[in-house]
């Protein structure tokens, strides 16, 4: 019998491992034969170092209280194992990731004045990407806080064949393959996870500053912790792409800007603080 956890993608609020463990059945133990996991199979490095530096963020630049999440993603054991370079042991002082070699490019952060004009973009550039790059459109996922129908219809009227999974106005994401589809996918957070895709864009960010206003008992949760569940959702939409990552928004959006001002510190065009 073997279990499988990740803590940093438990944007669901349940017990992390730890705690877990000690809720298994007597004479059913883990203790001494947990291990780590030491490479990373889906994303790129470049991708990963953008999630790592906007969920642990190491500059300050989310501006609120931080929730914890170093312990919580557990970034001193990763460290530990030479999985995590941290802010300490890195000239820009910031995190790292060295589980993986693959490395690629950065990820393309843009906002926008509108959800409209973000979704019509999205869809032009989904377009772009099929009829000049030859990029399939099975190839391509859209990952969306809610809503994600509205990105299928704007590339419907784009003329880029696209169903939602998920959300409003979505198919029942029971309906959701993972490949041998001939159309983009456009879905949720939540259903996105375990899935991957090598172009994701991960768009109307600006979203998971208000969950108070749409998920379900987040009005009952601490800030604290509410900040934790944006955070853990951001990870979890910005690590689907093997290859290309966008990450979209309207102007404003607290996450989208920390996202840029972490994608243009990693690529050198602005000095760390």
């Amino acid at each position: 019998f073997q279990l499988f956890m990740d803590d940093s993608q438990n944007v669901y609020g349940q017990v992390p491992i730890d705690s877990l463990k000690e809720q298994l059945p007597e004479g059913l133990s883990f203790r001494g034969r947990t291990r780590v996991l030491k490479e990373t199979f889906r994303a790129t490095r470049d991708i990963l170092d953008v999630a790592f530096n906007v969920v642990l963020d190491p500059l300050r630049q989310h501006r609120v209280t931080d929730p914890g999440m170093r312990e919580y993603m557990k970034a001193g054991e990763l460290a530990r194992e030479r999985l995590l370079w941290l802010p300490e042991e890195t000239l820009e002082g910031l995190y790292r990731v060295q589980s993986t070699e693959r490395g690629g490019v950065l990820p393309q952060a843009k906002d926008f004045a509108s959800s409209t004009s973000e979704a019509r973009w999205v869809a032009k550039e989904i377009a772009r990407l099929v009829r000049e790059e030859g990029v399939h459109p099975g190839d391509i996922l859209v990952v969306a806080p809610v809503m994600p129908a509205s990105f299928t219809d704007a590339l419907r009227k784009a003329g880029v064949p696209a169903e939602a999974y998920g959300g409003k106005g979505g198919r029942d994401v029971t309906d959701f393959r993972v490949s041998g589809v001939d159309h983009v996918r456009a879905t949720t957070v939540f259903s996105c996870k375990g899935h991957e895709c090598p172009v994701v864009f991960f768009a109307g960010l600006e979203a998971l500053d208000s969950i108070e206003a749409w998920m379900a008992g987040a009005r009952q949760r601490s800030e604290r912790e509410n900040e934790r569940i944006r955070r853990a959702m951001f990870y979890v939409g910005a690590t689907r792409a093997m290859k290309r990552q966008y990450l979209t928004g309207v102007r404003g959006g607290r996450f989208l800007w920390v996202a840029a001002s972490y994608v243009e510190t990693l690529s050198g065009h602005r000095p760390a603080p």
